[in-house]
């Protein structure tokens, strides 16, 4: 419509006047088009089912991909976490066993030396 009359303006008088006619053409365009777009581009089927394809795709190539540097960093320091957990359980294992056999030891040892501990340990 807005095209019609510019261009019956220009064919009549050489120029074009903006009138009203012509912005009411020239608005309907606009929304139409944006109309157009907006059914295209988020609300048609074919555009979501693309969306939900590549979503899937990403999902795959992250559960191929190696992990990001943060997760690697913190299974890393987890990683230490649990094996100091390990030497401290294991260490501790081994002082209660040592301890249980110089009780022994100690209990012998003070019998012989009349109930006194050696020195330096109480």
């Amino acid at each position: 419509m807005a095209l019609i009359d510019a261009t019956r303006q220009y064919d009549a008088g050489g120029s074009i006047y903006f009138g009203a006619v012509f912005w009411s053409g020239l608005i309907m365009t606009v929304v139409f088009l944006a109309g157009y777009v907006y059914v295209f581009l988020r609300v048609w089927p074919g555009v979501k089912h693309q969306k939900e394809k590549r979503k899937a795709q990403q999902d795959e190539e992250r559960a191929k991909h190696p992990l990001g540097l943060d997760e690697a960093l913190s299974l890393l320091i987890m990683d230490h976490i649990e094996e100091r957990r390990s030497r401290r359980a294991q260490h501790q294992e081994e002082r209660g066993k040592t301890s249980t056999a110089s009780s022994s030891s100690k209990s012998s040892s003070q019998e012989h030396r009349g109930g006194m501990p050696p020195t330096g340990f109480a």
